[in-house]
């Protein structure tokens, strides 16, 4: 619970502000000014040491196609359990300011918690898609989209995103979806002609 209580801290400062444009503290059309993680690499992967006090970003950077994408770890005390998995964020640096943050949930089980922090941050979404999900077995369940479309910053949440237990929450800068959405419009373009 101590752990779930920081984390909320860390992404709900309070009261919703006009303009706010951050999520965990990373402003988005910003630097990204993190310290740089210490541990190891092995292989492809990167460990961060477990005595991390702060966020930090992983040391090496992965190239994207309008940029870089960096990994972002939270300490491990200041982790908020609603995140997946080691609580990396990937954050996608543009023109070197962040332009998107992107980070998975724990899926349905954490769906109302995620919405409820995202609300007290953002104001009411937008909009609230209700959709119905199966898993492998074949047994449906209820689940939810739902966005916020703000003069400056856009937010995307799938609480469930490929399986029950995965959801991912999508913050970037109008600029971005713009240009996201343009990239996918060619993708389906491309695909229908194939």
């Amino acid at each position: 619970m101590k752990r779930l209580t920081l984390g909320l801290l860390l992404l709900l400062p309070g009261t919703v502000l006009a303009g706010q444009t951050d999520i965990f503290g990373i402003d988005l059309n910003s630097p990204l000014r993190l310290p740089e993680c210490s541990g190891q690499r092995i292989g492809e992967r990167f460990f961060s040491d477990a005595s991390q006090k702060t966020m930090c970003r992983h040391p090496k950077a992965h190239a994207f196609e309008a940029g870089q994408v960096h990994e972002v770890s939270f300490s491990s005390e200041k982790q908020p359990s609603f995140i997946r998995g080691e609580g990396t964020l990937l954050v996608r640096v543009i023109d070197g300011k962040v332009a998107n943050v992107q980070f998975g949930t724990t899926g349905i089980d954490s769906a109302q918690e995620v919405l409820g922090a995202l609300t007290k941050k953002y104001g009411t979404p937008t909009g609230i898609d209700k959709i119905t999900v199966q898993n492998r077995l074949g047994a449906h369940f209820d689940s939810f989209k739902a966005r916020w479309d703000l003069e400056h910053i856009h937010v995307r949440f799938d609480a469930t995103y490929d399986t029950l237990d995965h959801g991912i929450v999508e913050v970037e800068t109008p600029a971005e979806k713009v240009r996201t959405e343009a990239k996918e419009r060619k993708e389906r373009e491309a695909a229908a002609q194939m």
